[in-house]
């Protein structure tokens, strides 16, 4: 089962059903991210394991329900299950639309109120 539901960063304690592989985490809003010290964590509900997403090294940009998306980090799941995602620092995330030094420039950054992820 492939996740397209879209999850607000705002959010804690949101459930996701993911099977075994490897999913690419995107960042719907914008092409310009600055994580800071955001971190993802996701804890199987039935074992209790932490599992933590991995940097990307390619974090290429596409669209996603009609919105700018980019990879933000890679994360392999080892046992199907229920996963709560746990956001940190979601605050200090930078997002803004256009990933052009001089458009972003003059923009405002995403209100994070707004931003989501995508497990895909």
């Amino acid at each position: 089962m492939i996740n397209t539901k879209k999850i607000n960063i705002s959010i804690q304690n949101e459930l996701i059903e993911l099977e075994e592989g490897t999913y690419n985490i995107l960042i719907i809003g914008g092409w310009r991210v600055k994580l800071n010290s955001f971190l993802i964590t996701l804890r199987n509900i039935e074992t209790g394991k932490i599992i933590y997403p991995r940097n990307t090294i390619w974090k290429y940009q596409t669209y996603l329900f009609k919105k700018r998306a980019k990879r933000i980090r890679i994360l392999d799941i080892k046992e199907y299950g229920t996963y709560e995602i746990k956001f940190k620092n979601s605050e200090s995330v930078l997002l803004k639309k256009s990933n052009l030094f001089l458009s972003s420039f003059f923009q405002k950054p995403v209100s994070v109120s707004e931003i989501e992820i995508v497990i895909k």
